[in-house]
């Protein structure tokens, strides 16, 4: 059994939102370390392949009456992927989001965010969350509710924004704890509570969660055709 283990990590400025570079061991314990790792040349490959998926993609859609967006099974990632989401669904610059680090002292920080030049949909969007849309995709659900015609579908989100910050106990432990406040344009925080749909829809039932997810796209699929009628 190896007496050493190398973990690579991702970790944010709490105030850019950038991937910073550093490397440094974490003392784990019984023989093991751990190694982090922030490399920024890993974040730009990860958002130039997304850039293209997303141009195929919305370049297949570019003519849809309406846009299903389900984001109910998100379990979150880089802040950046939620941003360059949500600005393919305008055509003008908006105020996404605030953020602050607890503690620093300074004003909330205001995400706008641009729109993308090419390959974008303007039309309506149904937005569809469940409380599986954690972190990243709570931050795209705040970004993309500030946008008139997104609609929010589903369940409330988990309410969980914050990247965790790390630190090392005196034994030899690593604890987590969230630092960073995301809040609305308006200042409104959903930390703990999650992000309320603006129209209830049972997204995954105890009972039958597969079945449940299905019924809700088909409901969303019901009332887009309603609406254009």
């Amino acid at each position: 059994m190896a007496d050493r283990s190398y973990r690579t990590t991702d970790r944010r400025d709490s105030r850019s939102g950038r991937k910073t570079c550093r490397r440094r061991p974490h003392p784990l314990g019984n023989g093991f370390a751990g190694l982090e790792i922030d490399d920024p040349d890993w974040a730009a490959s990860e958002l130039r392949i997304l850039d293209q998926e997303l141009d195929e993609a919305f370049a297949a859609f570019a003519n849809a009456k309406a846009v299903i967006l389900d984001m109910s099974n998100n379990r979150g990632g880089y802040d950046e992927i939620a941003r360059r989401l949500a600005a393919r669904f305008s055509d003008a610059p908006f105020h996404a989001y605030n953020l602050s680090a607890d503690g620093d002292g300074l004003e909330p920080l205001a995400k706008i965010i641009e729109p993308e030049p090419d390959h974008r949909f303007t039309g309506p969007v149904y937005l569809l969350t469940s409380d599986v849309t954690v972190s990243g995709g709570e931050i795209a659900t705040l970004s993309l509710r500030q946008l008139p015609n997104v609609t929010q579908v589903g369940q409330p989100t988990r309410g969980a924004f914050s990247t965790p910050l790390a630190k090392i106990l005196p034994n030899g432990w690593i604890v987590e704890l969230a630092n960073e406040t995301f809040s609305a344009p308006d200042g409104e925080v959903f930390a703990g509570r999650g992000i309320p749909p603006q129209k209830p829809l049972d997204v995954f039932s105890e009972a039958d969660p597969v079945a449940s997810h299905g019924d809700a796209i088909r409901a969303i699929v019901a009332l887009i055709r309603e609406t254009d009628d």
